[in-house]
This record gives structure tokens, sequence and C-alpha cells, in this order.
């Protein structure tokens, strides 16, 4: 901060340190709420929402069902996520082949942030069970 007036420095201070102290939150719109709600395995929830926003959008969906495997595992709930995903697509409207759309690109985002070898089981086991539902194989 050489060159800068004392009061300059001052401003410059007290400004870095309010962004220490208060960071910038974002704002969590329906995206994050569907990734919280299925990450604690609350598919009837993460389908509403799905049905209101995501439904013909893999995309999106593909971003949520990663991001709620990161928040399930990281909760120890995978088992519960794993049980919720078939739940949240089906009362969601997702269409088998939206479904499918949505698994191969969150396949590739694992490939592109990674995950956890448990991630990556519950992942699949999350993917199979919502393959089963589709074709009214229940366990």
């Amino acid at each position: 901060m050489r060159g800068l007036s004392r009061s300059a420095r001052a401003l410059a201070v007290t400004m870095i340190g309010a962004s220490i102290a208060w960071p910038a939150t974002a704002q969590a719109g329906p995206r994050e709420d569907a990734a919280a709600a299925l990450g604690a395995g609350d598919g009837l929830s993460a389908g509403r929402i799905i049905l209101a926003n995501y439904s013909t959008q893999p995309a999106v969906l593909a971003d949520i069902i990663y991001d709620a495997g990161k928040i399930a595992v990281g909760a120890g709930k995978g088992e519960a996520y794993s049980d919720a995903l078939p739940v949240a697509y089906l009362h969601g409207g997702v269409t088998q082949a939206v479904a499918d759309r949505s698994f191969s690109l969150a396949a590739f985002t694992v490939l592109e942030r990674g995950a956890t070898p448990e991630e990556g089981r519950v992942g699949t086991l999350a993917v199979l069970k919502t393959n089963a539902a589709y074709l009214g194989i229940t366990p």
C-alpha cells in the first residue's frame, strides 16, 4: 500500500477486513434446494422442486445429483440419497430419456471434478435404483 494516503490505506484495510468478516454469500435457489433435499434423503421435496423447474433439463439435473451425492456422503446419508433419487425423478416428472442423459452428464462431471470412492459407490447405486424404478423393478 505504498504511495497511498493514510486515509486511503485505512479505507482499504477496513474494506478488506469487512470482506473477511462478512463474506458475500450466494443466494440459494431451487437448484441448490433440490440438491440439499436429495442430499438429505428427501426425494419428495426434491421431486417437487425438479417438477417445477428442471424436469426437462438434463444438464441441471446432472449438477443437482452430483452436488447431492457430495452432500449426502459428507453427511453420512449415502443410502438415503440412493433411495431418494428415484423418488425425486419419478415424482419430478423426469422421463427416462432425460434421466439417462442426466446420468451421462453427471458421469462427465465426476471425471471433471472428481469423486471419492464412496461418492462413486453411492452415485452408482442411486443410478441403478433409479433405472430399476423406471423399469418397475422394486427391491
